[in-house]
């Protein structure tokens, strides 16, 4: 946060001083650009979080050094988003979509996805199903999905898009899709933040999956993904600090 000089209590200064200490603009600062092959270090990573002054930035820098590195950066996530929102506001413009937000995960971006449908298809609806296969503070998934779909909406002849945080082994996508082709959905399109291709071990093949980063395989947090439910507000993606304690 810039820190504000206090003025001396002496005699004023003169206008042109008083003029050029206020006009002078803050400095502006992003989140560094880390390519995926060679990621961040944990100190770029560590400024990249600091440089706003906002409430949920705060909080990242404080988080931060559970971060080994960063993997996708805060501006390439909204820049990836806005595209895909673009996209497929104009694909599916005469659809009447009922786009799904797989909680708790994606939250974040099916919020920003959504608003990104512009021009917004005419009907377009959103909804939430929950769905986890990780457990605690576990960093690999259980395999057996709990999906929780009371009270969500009626997907029978619907144009279903799921909206998830990270496709890995696909376990969680396949009993997502197979739930809303069961329940009578005209069609089933995902859009996943991110793949982990390297974990894959179910068949997706018949899946119309849309990816917006292709990520190596390692924990990853921030934007939605959590590790025992910590983590899920850093504005960016990064990887989780190997041996981290958190109790």
């Amino acid at each position: 946060m810039a820190t504000v000089r206090a003025f001396q209590r002496s005699c004023p200064a003169p206008p042109s001083r008083l003029s050029s200490r206020f006009s002078r603009p803050l400095r502006s600062s992003r989140f560094s650009r880390p390519s995926f092959a060679s990621a961040a270090s944990s100190a770029e990573a560590s400024k990249a979080s600091s440089d706003s002054s906002s409430s949920t930035m705060a909080l990242a820098a404080s988080e931060h050094q559970f971060v080994e590195k960063v993997l996708v950066n805060a501006e390439d996530i909204q820049a990836r988003t806005a595209e895909m929102g673009k996209q497929l506001a104009a694909e599916f413009a005469d659809a009447k979509p009922l786009v799904v937000c797989v909680l708790r995960g994606a939250a974040p971006f099916h919020t920003d996805l959504t608003r990104a449908m512009q021009p917004a298809p005419v009907g377009i609806e959103v909804d939430y199903i929950r769905a986890s296969s990780y457990h605690g503070a576990a960093t690999t998934t259980s395999g057996d999905v709990q999906l929780t779909t009371a009270g969500a909406a009626d997907v029978k002849g619907r144009t279903v898009i799921l909206v998830e945080d990270i496709c890995d082994t696909g376990t969680t996508l396949r009993k997502l899709v197979d739930y809303c082709r069961a329940a009578g959905a005209n069609s089933v399109t995902v859009v996943s933040l991110l793949n982990k291709q390297a974990r894959r071990v179910v068949d997706l093949s018949d899946v119309d999956l849309r990816i917006a980063f292709e990520i190596p395989d390692e924990f990853v947090i921030g934007f939605g993904l959590d590790f025992d439910e910590r983590f899920r507000t850093l504005p960016y993606v990064g990887v989780l600090r190997p041996g981290t304690d958190i109790n």
